[in-house]
């Protein structure tokens, strides 16, 4: 079998994915849980990664530019990551700089806010971290596949 057979194989595949995550409303849950919308920027570079991928597989072997647009999609698998991480520590620092602020624990409703700011800045942690390792994950599938077709 061909790559690029393979990698339309794969991008069905991720298409239904993508259909399953809006019918469930996931798509929502992340735009509310991720007040930082980096892991709106991680599906971005992960739609452009996986098209680049594609790109590639069509092209001939001999084309003499084959091992650089690879290396930019190895690079964009790890920036996924690296996003993600970025997420977590913008998350952690939302959490904990709203969560300290104006704390007083003799008022229950200023306690419940606070409770609830953390959650905020933790779902952000949360959320972005996954979105980054999944999307790099599945970029990191795609490029083995293809090198190893």
């Amino acid at each position: 079998m061909n790559a690029l057979l393979k990698w339309w194989i794969q991008v069905a595949i991720i298409g239904f994915s993508f259909f399953m995550v809006n019918q469930y409303g996931w798509w929502s849950f992340l735009y509310g849980a991720d007040v930082t919308k980096i892991s709106f920027v991680i599906v971005g570079v992960f739609i452009i990664s996986s098209l680049c991928i594609g790109f590639i597989s069509l092209k001939d072997t001999q084309w003499e530019h084959i091992e650089r647009l690879s290396n930019y999609a190895w690079f964009s698998s790890e920036a996924m990551v690296t996003l993600g991480m970025i997420g977590t520590v913008a998350g952690f620092l939302i959490m904990l700089n709203t969560a300290f602020s104006n704390l007083d624990v003799n008022n229950i409703t200023n306690v419940q806010q606070a409770i609830s700011d953390m959650a905020v800045g933790m779902s952000t942690a949360l959320v972005t971290t996954l979105t980054g390792l999944i999307c790099s994950t599945v970029i990191k599938i795609q490029l083995i596949i293809y090198e190893n077709s």
